[in-house]
């Protein structure tokens, strides 16, 4: 959902050393462009809606279009920013205009009060002790039935994850998020004074649309596409990866050392190793999906991690800044590695009456194209229904090796290009460990099953067993003594 810029309005920040999108941007994707003095996105494809841009904006330039490949066109969501609230403007398809106005709900540093977590079941839930997110109505029972008789059975206090992607694959689908239902449940109660239930009604609707255009601004674009009011008709929503194998949910990551501040005397030799988020490689942070065990953090939540993870790099920094002694030599031959693809690029885009399309190299979009589909086909990605085998994982890895020869003929039109291909060579270097971790996951899946089981025969006792083994594990996995021997 990239960003765009509005050149009767940009007036290139002209007061300020660098345009406000460019200082603001999380990803340095908007730049100037000195010519025209008019700010573009330099690459979309990298673009993550995270509206930083258009809320800084002063001149409101900026604006965000769509996924052009699924949301109709037409709809708008237009923020404007003040000190202590901000305004929300939504345009549908058919010219419905609708306004919010929700305070800003930064929490001031150093006041944030940590949620503590009760572990109750590793592998079904988690849910927190100090109180449920204000999002919960809206996290909703598909409209399948199945899900309710198959959670039950699972024993879990909510719906299993999994389960939406097993109803799809039943051919159950689509999963809808009930929201009509939730608002209506909680505004039941109202019915009785007309005038005190259309207030409710309305601060539901409020809510119902703060929490998307707080976090998921576009699924909020795509109710306003499609016309869709979530008070009265229910939205769809899809099994993808943040649900099982990310921050949503999964808990997946890297073991990273947790906040001085909540440990005790018993867990600080254990959880925390000098600096917050860092993981066990000295000097490597992790925030969002990288960090693993803190799942239902969500877009904002990864954010707020993000900026702890950094600060916690910046004292790393300060604190060990003794710069490394590095031979001329060395730095050449780094230096060479590095402007390789420039070099590639312009060694061979004449080959060719189209530089986009050439037998003797391959940019940096259509490597990443070539990675992600070898990963969801054949790694358990969403293209297989995040289903997979060893004859599947083995083809992946000999896929892989290709592309990891391939990437020696990554090439960039410019500098601003390099970085991405960067980015796609430790991508692509990255996921053949990724197919090892799947093979080892094999055994710990039939002991969470006999978990599982044990807890369906009225045997509660094993889970706690089995978020012990986890935590092991995890351990094990990132450099800790091995001790998975233990019997559920």
């Amino acid at each position: 959902m990239p960003s765009y810029v509005n050149p009767d309005k940009c007036d290139g920040c002209k007061a300020l050393d660098k345009t406000a999108c460019q200082y603001i941007c999380p990803n340095d994707l908007m730049v100037l462009n000195k010519a025209t003095m008019k700010a573009y996105n330099q690459d979309v494809s990298m673009c993550w809606e995270c509206y930083n841009c258009v809320k800084i904006c002063p001149t409101q330039a900026v604006e965000i279009r769509s996924y052009a490949d699924f949301v109709p066109l037409g709809a708008s969501a237009t923020p404007m920013r003040s000190t202590d609230a901000i305004l929300w403007t939504v345009k549908f398809r058919n010219g419905t205009i609708k306004r919010f106005k929700f305070p800003i709900r930064t929490t001031p540093e150093g006041k944030a009060v940590p949620a503590r977590w009760d572990f109750r079941c590793a592998r079904t839930s988690f849910t927190c002790s100090n109180r449920k997110p204000r999002w919960w109505p809206w996290a909703a029972p598909c409209t399948c039935s199945s899900l309710a008789a198959r959670a039950k059975a699972w024993g879990a206090p909510g719906i299993h994850h999994g389960l939406g992607m097993l109803d799809v694959m039943e051919g159950k689908g689509p999963i809808s998020m009930r929201t009509e239902e939730a608002i209506q449940a909680i505004a039941e109660a109202y019915k009785g004074d007309e005038k005190a239930y259309k207030k409710k009604m309305r601060e539901l609707e409020s809510e119902a649309w703060e929490d998307f255009l707080d976090m998921t601004i576009s699924q909020a674009l795509l109710w306003a596409a499609t016309n869709l009011q979530p008070e009265e008709r229910s939205s769809e929503i899809a099994a993808a990866e943040p649900y099982f194998i990310g921050s949503h949910s999964g808990a997946s990551g890297a073991w990273i050392s947790r906040p001085e501040d909540l440990q005790t005397a018993e867990t600080k030799g254990q959880y925390f190793w000098g600096y917050a988020h860092m993981s066990t490689v000295k000097g490597l942070f992790c925030a969002g999906d990288a960090s693993g065990a803190s799942s239902h953090k969500f877009s904002s939540g990864s954010h707020a991690e993000g900026r702890i993870a950094a600060k916690a790099a910046i004292k790393f920094i300060v604190e060990n800044n003794t710069m490394p002694v590095l031979e001329p030599a060395a730095l050449e031959a780094l230096k060479t590695e590095i402007l390789k693809p420039i070099d590639i690029f312009e060694q061979f885009q004449k080959a060719t009456t189209d530089p986009e399309v050439n037998p003797n190299y391959i940019k940096p979009r259509m490597f990443m194209f070539r990675l992600q589909k070898i990963m969801g086909e054949y790694a358990g990605g969403i293209t297989a229904q995040f289903t997979t085998n060893e004859t599947l994982l083995k083809k992946a890895l000999e896929l892989l090796a290709y592309l990891k020869e391939d990437s020696e003929k990554l090439a960039a039109r410019r500098a601003s290009k390099r970085c991405s291909t960067g980015r796609a060579a430790r991508a692509a270097r990255a996921c053949p460990g990724m197919r090892e971790r799947r093979v080892s996951r094999a055994r710990s899946r039939r002991i969470e099953a006999a978990a599982v089981r044990s807890q369906r025969a009225g045997h509660p006792a094993a889970l706690p067993r089995l978020a012990e083994y986890c935590v092991d594990r995890r351990r094990a996995l990132a450099g800790h003594r091995w001790s998975d021997s233990r019997r559920l």
